[in-house]
C-alpha cells in the first residue's frame, strides 16, 4: 500500500530555517571556547498569573517573566492542524494530503489577558549574547510565533535580543514603541500598523534604525530570524547583518558602516526577548513555538 505525502513549503514547517542555520554548528558550544547555542521548544511547564510589580524568574532559572494583572503566560499545545501555513503537528487527514500514524504535542508558551488597555507581558532570557564589536564574530537567532490578530490599534510586540527587563514599561504605552534607553535587535510591531513586522535595531540612547518591513498574518505562524557574520566569505561589507522571514532572506541589510555606527548595540549583554503590550481593550493571544540562538566570539 502506498502512502501519499503532500509537498509542504519548508517555510511553514516547525524546523529552524536552513537558510539561517546551515553554516552554524548544532548543539551547545563550550562557553570557555568562545560560543554558545540555545534551543528552547517551550515544552517545560510554566505559569505566571500576573500582578507583580517586578519580573519573576521561571522555574528553570533561565527566563524572567512579567505579566500585568489579568495577563497570563501559560504552557500550551497545538495539535490537529490541516492548513500547512498553521502547521505545528500532523494528524491523519487524507483531505490535507498527508497521512501519519501518530499525533504529537508541540510545546508552546501562550500569552493571554483580560482585555485591559495598555496591559503588558513579556519574557527575557539570560543575557548571554555579548554584543561587543571587538570580539563578536557570528550571531544568529530565530523565533517561531503567531498572533491571534494583527489588526491596527490592538497590540504592539518585539521579539529578538534585548537588555530591557520585562515589566510594565518594556514597551511605551499607546504606541508600543521601544524603550529609548535600552538595546534591541530583532523585529517589532507598532500599534498603528498591526500587520507589519519591522526589522529593527537600537543602541540605548541612540536613534532606532528600521530595515524594511514584513507582513504579519493573523493566526499563522511566522519565523523571524537574523544572522550577523563578521568573518565568513559571505559576510560582504554591504551584508554584514541579514534578516530572515520564514527562512527567506530579507532585502534590507545591516552594512559594515551600520555595524560600526553608534546606533548599533555595543559593549552590552543581551538576552532573547519577547515583549507584548495591548494598546486597546481587545486582547490578542500570542503563542511562542520555539526559539533558537547561536553566538561565536573571539577566543581568549
Amino acid at each position: 500500500m502506498s502512502r501519499k505525502f503532500a509537498h509542504l513549503d519548508h517555510d511553514y514547517l516547525r524546523d529552524p530555517s536552513p537558510a539561517i542555520w546551515k553554516n552554524f554548528p548544532d548543539g551547545m558550544a563550550d562557553l570557555g571556547y568562545g560560543g554558545l547555542h540555545i534551543w528552547n521548544d517551550f515544552t517545560s511547564l510554566i505559569a505566571d498569573a500576573g500582578g507583580s510589580a517586578a519580573a519573576t524568574i521561571s522555574p528553570d532559572g533561565r527566563w524572567e517573566l512579567y505579566t500585568d494583572t489579568g495577563q497570563t503566560i501559560n504552557h500550551g499545545t497545538d495539535i490537529v492542524i490541516t492548513d500547512p501555513s498553521t502547521l505545528t503537528a500532523l494528524t491523519d487527514d487524507a483531505a490535507a494530503g498527508y497521512d501519519v500514524d501518530v499525533d504529537w504535542d508541540v510545546g508552546t508558551w501562550v500569552f493571554a489577558g483580560d482585555g485591559t488597555d495598555e496591559d503588558e507581558s513579556g519574557i527575557k532570557g539570560q543575557e548571554l549574547f555579548i554584543m561587543n564589536k571587538l570580539s563578536l564574530k557570528r550571531l544568529a537567532f530565530e523565533w517561531r510565533l503567531k498572533l491571534a490578530t494583527v489588526a491596527d490599534a490592538t497590540g504592539a510586540y518585539f521579539c529578538g535580543l534585548s537588555d530591557e527587563q520585562p515589566g510594565d514599561s518594556s514597551l511605551v504605552d499607546s504606541t508600543g514603541e521601544l524603550t529609548a534607553a535600552s538595546n534591541y535587535l530583532g523585529f517589532q510591531i507598532l500599534s498603528a500598523d498591526g500587520n507589519a513586522w519591522r526589522p529593527v535595531y537600537q543602541a540605548g540612547g541612540q536613534t532606532k534604525q528600521l530595515k524594511g518591513t514584513a507582513v504579519a498574518t493573523a493566526a499563522k505562524y511566522i519565523k523571524l530570524g537574523f544572522v550577523l557574520d563578521l568573518t565568513g566569505a559571505s559576510a560582504t561589507p554591504n551584508k554584514r547583518g541579514k534578516f530572515f522571514v520564514n527562512g527567506v532572506e530579507h532585502s534590507t541589510y545591516i552594512t559594515q558602516a551600520n555595524f560600526e555606527a553608534a546606533t548599533f548595540p555595543n559593549d552590552v549583554a543581551m538576552g532573547l526577548a519577547f515583549f507584548r503590550k495591548m494598546t486597546s481593550v481587545t486582547d490578542v493571544v500570542a503563542t511562542l513555538d520555539w526559539v533558537k540562538g547561536f553566538m561565536e566570539i573571539d577566543r581568549v
